[in-house]
């Protein structure tokens, strides 16, 4: 998936970085994260990662739209409410859900000083 975002983001002009291992200077103005698999340690590292004031968005759910959408067979998304909760946890500041589109929810915070 990192790949083909990469390749989206460089057509439209956007600067990505998309990293496995993540640095902890804290230089970076935004992580999202898949709220996938371990997602909450992923959420967790960000936090080092994120500069103060800076912001994660964690993305829940899946499109369901096309034939294998229907057909394929998946764990349950994870709810906005766990998001927020997760984020709130790890201290994360102002955490809210800012919206859902096409079987998506996306949920925001800011790293604090």
């Amino acid at each position: 998936h990192a790949g083909e975002l990469e390749a989206r983001a460089t057509r439209e002009g956007i600067l990505i970085d998309a990293a496995s291992d993540l640095p902890t200077d804290r230089s970076f103005e935004l992580a999202v994260v898949e709220a996938t698999g371990a997602w909450d340690a992923d959420t967790r590292a960000a936090r080092q990662t994120v500069r103060p004031g800076g912001r994660i968005i964690v993305i829940s759910g899946a499109t369901q739209t096309g034939l294998l959408a229907r057909l394929r067979s998946s764990t349950p998304p994870v709810s906005a409410d766990a998001v927020v909760s997760t984020l709130q946890a790890q201290q994360w500041e102002r955490v809210r859900p800012i919206g859902e589109r096409d079987g998506l929810t996306f949920v925001e915070g800011f790293a604090g000083a």
